[in-house]
Parts: structure tokens; C-alpha cells; sequence
């Protein structure tokens, strides 16, 4: 059956303070991109309410081989204004449903996980509903506000009063195996930096840092450096996600001397244990914590 629906519309409220939904009319779904790597579908047409239009819509839907991603793109122009500044009132919104009533829905915001039973939310990053047999997760892509309006439905914000055109992504994750890192690899892309020239990798191509732990995820808060102003390691900020504890391996690029967790001055909490290019780290639920790696 159908998995997953999305609806753009302008949302205002009638003169008995209800939900007023424009609709999508379609003049032109035509195919943009049709090849063994990727395929885009665009469907584009105007937004009407009450007879007059309010505003037009361009989506295009990209599938790339190998990708559980639906990207999808939104144009919004000749945005009609709403005559109210409150966003919650009066907006253009996409409208997201899913088949399951018992779904449970979970945000994700400043590395924290929470359960969204009903009304309004910020999750810049993801979404994920859980219909028990299988997982849809949305990649807002920084689109952070959003509300449930029904046990099957939620709306996210595009545009509100002023705003006349924009342009938003988001992804549509089907059963992802990693959906935090997913969803901040959809927001920033992973960088790839070229080896001075004279060094010979063991392999052509590999990860700066790697966790094991699929609910922890690991940033590069900063670079160390000695009183020479050499690099000696760098700091790492972890994050654990799912508001359970558990003990992450992180792996590097390099042995390491020495690994410790610091507070947000540099100043040493504790030492960790330090194997190879391994360092080991216990952490509680939803905990933050920065740690210090130094190069042997």
C-alpha cells in the first residue's frame, strides 16, 4: 500500500477558527532526468483556494541508484500574503501523512531524541515514524518547525507572512540503518581531503573518525596543537541519541598516545582507554561529551 503521501499548501483559518487548506492542481508532471544512476520526476502547477490561485509549486522527486533517499525539491512563487505574522495561525506548509494511526514518532534536535505524540515541534534534522514492521524517517533538512495535526498527519513550515518565493529540500529515508548520520549527511555532505603528496595510504580512500555505535554520533569540534602551534590530535564532541547508555569504539585515521574526556576549556575529566587507533568510551543516556585525542 501506499507508504507515505505529501501535500504543499497554503493553511489559514476560517472565520470559525478552522484549518483552511488550499489545493494542489497540477498543470504539468513531465520526467527531467531518466538514466541507470539517477531519475527525477517534476510536477509543477498552482496552489488554489476558494477558486483563486494563492500561489504556484515546482516539486521534483530524485531517486539515485543505491540511495533509500527520496529527495525532494520545493518551489514556491507568486506567494499570495496570508494577512496574519503568526506562523502557527497562517503559513505555507507541506502536509506529510502516513497510514499508521499507532505510529510512533520521535524528533531529533540539539542531539536529543523525543516522543511527539501532538502539537508543535522543532526538529531541524529528522523525524522518525515508526509504524513497528518497518521505519520512514524525514530528513527536514534544517526545516526545524513543525505541528501534528492528526494521528496520521504533521505539517512543516516553508514560507509565512513576507516571504513571496523560497526553496527547500527535504529526504524521504525508507528503513535507513543509520538515520542521524543520514540525516546530517543530507544537510552537509561529507568532506573529502586529498593526502599531501609523498604520503602512501595503506588504502586510497578512508574515514577520519568511525563509531561502531550506531545511536552516537562523533563531530571534529576543533584541531590541538603543541606550543609550536604543531598538530598533535584533535577534539571530538559526542553525542548519544537514543537515551540509552552504551559504550562506543571510536576508530581514527592514526595510532593514538592517548585519549581523555575534557569539559568545554580543555580542562581533563578523565583518561580513556587508548588501543591502536581505538579509543573506548562509556556513555550515559543522551549524553554530550568532548574528547581529546593526541596522535602517538
Amino acid at each position: 500500500g501506499n507508504r507515505f503521501s505529501l501535500q504543499l499548501a497554503r493553511r489559514t483559518h476560517d472565520a470559525q477558527g478552522e484549518l483552511v487548506y488550499s489545493e494542489m492542481v497540477a498543470s504539468k508532471v513531465q520526467v527531467i532526468t531518466a538514466n541507470p544512476i539517477c531519475g527525477v520526476i517534476r510536477a509543477s502547477g498552482v496552489l488554489k483556494e476558494a477558486g483563486r490561485s494563492v500561489g504556484k509549486f515546482e516539486v521534483d522527486y530524485q531517486t539515485t541508484r543505491g540511495s533509500r533517499i527520496l529527495e525532494v525539491k520545493f518551489r514556491l512563487s507568486a506567494l499570495q500574503p496570508l494577512g496574519d505574522g503568526n506562523p502557527w495561525r497562517a503559513a505555507y506548509v507541506a502536509r506529510l501523512a502516513w497510514p499508521t494511526e499507532a505510529a510512533i514518532l520521535k524528533t531529533y534536535a540539539c542531539g536529543g531524541r523525543q516522543s511527539w505524540t501532538s502539537g508543535k515541534a522543532i526538529a531541524p534534522a529528522l523525524i522518525d515514524i515508526d509504524e513497528a514492521d518497518y521505519h520512514t524517517q524525514i530528513l527536514t533538512g534544517g526545516l526545524a518547525f513543525h505541528r501534528r495535526t492528526d494521528l496520521r498527519f504533521l505539517e512543516t513550515i516553508l514560507a509565512t507572512e513576507g516571504q513571496s518565493s523560497v526553496e527547500h529540500r527535504m529526504g524521504i529515508g525508507i528503513d535507513l540503518p543509520y538515520p542521524i548520520q543520514s540525516a546530517m549527511a543530507f544537510m552537509d555532505h561529507p568532506y573529502e581531503v586529498s593526502l599531501p603528496k609523498g604520503n602512501k595510504p595503506i588504502s586510497k580512500s578512508g574515514w577520519l573518525v568511525s563509531c561502531n555505535a550506531k545511536n552516537v554520533t562523533v563531530e571534529l569540534e576543533c584541531p590541538l596543537v603543541d606550543e609550536q602551534q604543531q598538530l598533535i590530535g584533535m577534539r571530538l564532541f559526542l553525542t548519544e541519541n537514543a537515551g540509552k547508555s552504551t559504550s562506543a569504539g571510536i576508530r581514527l585515521f592514526r595510532e593514538l598516545e592517548s585519549a581523555a574526556r575534557v569539559d568545554y576549556i580543555g580542562g581533563k575529566v578523565g583518561d580513556l582507554s587508548v588501543s591502536g587507533d581505538r579509543v573506548t568510551i562509556a556513555l550515559r543516556s543522551s549524553e554530550q561529551v568532548n574528547v581529546d585525542v593526541v596522535w602517538s
